[in-house]
């Protein structure tokens, strides 16, 4: 009982600390166990670009700007940064010519979410690494024009979430969902282009409701199918 106060400090004792002093006195196993638990919780990487012109007009990424901090693990000490970047392979990603920026990625457990225009703008390795992503689709008229042919280069995209940037799109028909129509035709187009690609599972999700409004289910039309192969009649 405090004396001054007439309050009970059982209280104070129940609570869960805050600190855990004794963490360096683990052993290293056990310590490595804990700096992996947190490098492989998953995070929504949030990227975006600056764009520019070369001197002959040509568009450009100058760099990409990522609106997370760094991965926490890697600022604690020696220890845990060489743990991130040797066992868990956080490297650095999202580099330009221009810049010397870039950002700390590991594809295994981050989710990189961004614009569709940036798509454009993605080198050789994001587009090779890349298995999830969230796409804020702004004008669904024209995603499969500019960008599915970046999409189908992406050979490892597991799972893409589309953001309907202004909600849900009707025609005169009000039971029908002209965007979730038009998105869904860009992807079937592409599967029977090649029906051997590998589509990644996609879900078109309302930005406003975050309500799901439609699910391309992922996979190849025919599996083993490669360009030059006879065409599947049952295709046609």
């Amino acid at each position: 009982m405090d004396t001054k106060t007439g309050s009970s400090s059982s209280t104070d004792a129940t609570m869960p600390p805050s600190e855990f002093t004794l963490f360096p006195q683990l052993p290293l196993e056990l310590r490595l166990k804990v700096w992996g638990f947190a490098l492989t919780e998953p995070r929504i990487v949030k990227i975006s670009c600056k764009k520019g012109f070369t001197d002959i007009g040509r568009r450009i990424t100058e760099y990409f700007i990522c609106h997370n901090p760094t991965h926490p693990i890697l600022h604690v000490n020696q220890e845990a940064r060489f743990e991130g970047l040797t066992t868990y392979s956080y490297v650095p990603f999202f580099q330009t010519t221009s810049s010397d920026r870039y950002t700390y990625i590991n594809f295994d457990y981050d989710i990189i979410r961004c614009p569709a225009s940036v798509l454009e703008y993605l080198g050789p390795a994001e587009i090779k690494a890349m298995r999830k992503m969230v796409l804020e689709v702004g004008d669904a008229a024209y995603f499969g024009h500019f960008h599915m042919d970046t999409i189908v280069r992406m050979k490892n995209l597991e799972e893409l979430e589309l953001l309907s940037e202004h909600g849900l799109v009707y025609g005169w028909d009000k039971n029908r969902d002209v965007l979730v129509e038009r998105l869904t035709n860009d992807f079937q187009g592409a599967r029977f282009e090649d029906p051997g690609w590998r589509c990644p599972r996609v879900s078109i999700v309302n930005i406003k409701t975050g309500g799901v409004a439609g699910v391309i289910e992922g996979g190849p039309l025919l599996e083993g199918w490669k360009i030059g192969d006879d065409y599947p009649e049952d295709l046609v």
